[in-house]
C-alpha cells in the first residue's frame, strides 16, 4: 500500500503540470486525471469486445500480412519478430521448449528442418485473399486464406487457429487446409512428447 502510494504521489504532480511548452494536451484538474487514467482501460474492454467478430479476424490476417511483407524486405528477416508479434503465448512456449530440445540433434533428429510458418516459402510480397474466418467457442476462431505472390505464380492455401489474447487475435496454430487438424502444434507436441 505504501508503494501505491508513493507512486501515486509520484505521479501526481505531473498529471497536474501544464505541459502548454512542450505543445501536448495537459489535463486541468485530479478528477480529468483521474478519468484519463481509467479511460484507457474502458477502450480497451471495448476494444477486445470488438475484435470478437469475423470482420476483425479479416483485418488481423491483412494486417499481420502487411507486417511479414515489411520484415521480409529486410536484409535479415528474423522470424522471431513475427512469432513475438503475432503468436499466442501457449505457441510461443511450446516452440522454445522445441528450440531447446533440438539444440545440437543433428539434421535428422529437428522437428523443423526449416521454418517458414509465416511465408511458406513465398518469394515475398505475399498477397492475401479469399480470406474465410470462422468464429469457435469462446476467445478462439479459425481463418483459411489464400497466398500468393505479387510478382510470381506460385500459390498456396494457409490456415490458423486464433485465440483472443488481451484483445489482440494472436495464432495459436499454423494449418495446412480446412479439416487438417495436423498442424504445426501437434506437430510440435508429439516432438516434445517424444523427446522427453
Amino acid at each position: 500500500m505504501k508503494k501505491l502510494f508513493c507512486i501515486f504521489a509520484a505521479i501526481l504532480p505531473l498529471m497536474l503540470t501544464d505541459n502548454s511548452l512542450s505543445g501536448t494536451n495537459h489535463v486541468n484538474s485530479f478528477s480529468d486525471s483521474i478519468v484519463g487514467m481509467f479511460s484507457g482501460a474502458t477502450a480497451h474492454a471495448a476494444t477486445a469486445a470488438d475484435q470478437w467478430t469475423e470482420e476483425a479476424v479479416v483485418a488481423r490476417v491483412r494486417e499481420i500480412y502487411q507486417r511479414v511483407n515489411e520484415e521480409f524486405t529486410k536484409d535479415v528477416v528474423h522470424l522471431a519478430i513475427l512469432d513475438s508479434l503475432f503468436c499466442a503465448k501457449d505457441y510461443k512456449e511450446l516452440y522454445q521448449k522445441v528450440r531447446k530440445i533440438e539444440k545440437g540433434k543433428s539434421f535428422d533428429k529437428l522437428c523443423f528442418i526449416e521454418y517458414h510458418p509465416w511465408d511458406l516459402g513465398l518469394v515475398t510480397p505475399i498477397k492475401v485473399t479469399n480470406i474465410r474466418p470462422k468464429l469457435l467457442t469462446g476467445d478462439m476462431a479459425e481463418v483459411f486464406f489464400d497466398l500468393a505472390e505479387t510478382n510470381g505464380t506460385a500459390t498456396t492455401t494457409a490456415g490458423w487457429v486464433l485465440y483472443l489474447e488481451d484483445g489482440v487475435w494472436k495464432v495459436h496454430d499454423f494449418l495446412s487446409a480446412p479439416g487438417d487438424y495436423n498442424g504445426m502444434w501437434d506437430r510440435m507436441s508429439n516432438y516434445v512428447e517424444k523427446h522427453r
